[in-house]
């Protein structure tokens, strides 16, 4: 007799939970319900969030007198060597950037083939290098390393 109580016990235990779950619904039907509710009505308020980041790089601008000649390896991946100023030429400044590039992680100021290199200042560029330019004008030769 106990073993009868038992079973029909647990079929009834089942029995409820089953007629429980139906009457909760599935996870798409409330998925759907939810879907429909934002759509039905456009005229809801908006919750406030961060704003999305432009999909244009902001540090790619660079004036138009500056003449980007190739990229180098950098700490975090790939970056652009820029002359930014002087008569430097590109094969000049691909070589400076074999010999800095694997340097610029350390943070620290460098001596590099005749070039003062270091971390920059300027914004969106990781690293400069300059020198003494001995042509007749007073600028010095500079190439930028940027993202």
């Amino acid at each position: 007799m106990s073993r009868i109580v038992t079973r029909l016990s647990l079929g009834f235990c089942a029995l409820a939970l089953c007629a429980f779950a139906t009457a909760c619904g599935t996870e798409e039907q409330a998925v759907e319900t939810t879907t429909a509710t934002l759509s039905e009505n456009p005229s809801a308020p908006v919750v406030a969030g961060p704003s999305p980041r432009p999909t244009s790089d902001t540090t790619q601008a660079q004036p138009t007198d500056d003449r980007e000649c190739g990229t180098t390896s950098g700490p975090d991946g790939a970056l652009r060597v820029l002359i930014t100023d002087g008569t430097v030429s590109c094969e000049e400044a691909m070589a400076l950037a074999a010999q800095y590039g694997p340097m610029i992680a350390t943070g620290r100021d460098q001596m590099v083939d005749g070039w003062e290199c270091g971390p920059s200042d300027d914004a969106g560029v990781l690293a400069k290098c300059e020198r003494d330019n001995d042509a007749t004008t007073d600028d010095d030769d500079e190439i930028d390393f940027a993202p």
